[in-house]
């Protein structure tokens, strides 16, 4: 092990579990960054294994992030008239598709 390495572990070892996802997270960039962010177009038509490693470098990144997911609308919340309708046909409230 070279000398970076062991002071690597020796100040790792004196890391609370909080700052050492945080240096985790760093690192991953450095090793994992992918040259650029996609588009969800632009993700589909990557070959498939190139797809599938920038997917698990994302959730990579997202280990240890909090956050909620939702449904951006619920089943109740669509009405298939306003889905096609134009904006005079919603306000006339007579939108067919």
């Amino acid at each position: 092990m070279s000398p970076i390495q062991t002071e690597l572990l020796a100040l790792i070892e004196k890391m609370d579990e909080t700052k050492q996802h945080q240096l985790l997270d760093v690192a991953r960039q450095f090793v994992y960054k992918p040259p650029r962010h996609y588009t969800a177009v632009e993700l589909l038509e990557l070959p498939e294994e190139e797809r599938e490693a920038y997917i698990a470098w994302s959730f990579a990144q997202a280990e240890g992030v909090e956050f909620e997911i939702f449904e951006a609308y619920s089943e109740e919340d669509i009405d298939d008239v306003y889905l096609c309708a134009t904006e005079e046909q919603i306000h006339h409230k007579k939108g067919t598709c």
